[in-house]
């Protein structure tokens, strides 16, 4: 299904195809856009060319996501692991690359005691045991960079304009899902209010 949306004064229009290529137009009070400012850009028919420079100006990257059992990843001694464990490389070139953090999980979550420890390194600067990989996958995340960051800053004035109101963890730094669910609140907030609801 392929979706879009024209904002307007009193309402949005939400476009979507059916599977025999029909388009299907529903309007709306309000609608929360929660995805990729890039795929935002596509989404929107009667964008401005500022609302459009805005939202493909923040950068995301590529990055493997390792979910495994291979303790190698983590300091030799378990007293010094932490929730968070970032891997710093002792080259400039690789500082400035992609980040290596391993979470260990057991540790941010309650998880029963009678289970292995388990991690989740974001880009393995070592390659974890294949037999103790549970899951190996490619994941899109928003990087911080001051042009980014300002059209970020920028996006927000935008929120609510066209009834369409924006959400998710780009929106926030550090780019957590926790922060991703706060703007999703505070857009439900912001319709609330624009509507004369109490929140």
């Amino acid at each position: 299904m392929r979706a879009s949306h024209r904002g307007g004064p009193d309402s949005v229009e939400i476009v979507t195809q059916t599977p025999q290529g029909q388009d299907q137009s529903r309007t709306f009070d309000a609608v929360v856009v929660a995805i990729k400012p890039n795929h935002i850009a596509d989404l929107i028919l009667d964008k401005t060319s500022e609302l459009n420079a805005i939202l493909t100006a923040i950068p995301f990257r590529r990055d493997r996501v390792v979910v495994h059992t291979d303790a190698k990843l983590l300091p030799r001694s378990k007293r010094s692991w932490g929730a968070f464990n970032l891997t710093i490389p002792s080259s400039l070139d690789q500082v400035l690359g992609q980040t290596t953090i391993t979470f260990w999980v057991n540790r941010l979550s309650v998880l029963d005691k009678r289970l292995p420890d388990i991690f989740i390194t974001l880009n393995p600067p070592l390659e974890p045991d294949p037999v103790r990989i549970i899951q190996d996958r490619i994941m899109i995340h928003p990087v911080a960079t001051f042009a980014g960051m300002q059209a970020i800053e920028t996006l927000k004035t935008f929120q609510g304009g066209q009834r369409i109101w924006y959400a998710g963890s780009f929106l926030e730094i550090p780019y957590l899902h926790e922060n991703a669910f706060n703007t999703g609140i505070a857009a439900a907030e912001g319709i609330l209010l624009r509507l004369g609801a109490k929140p």
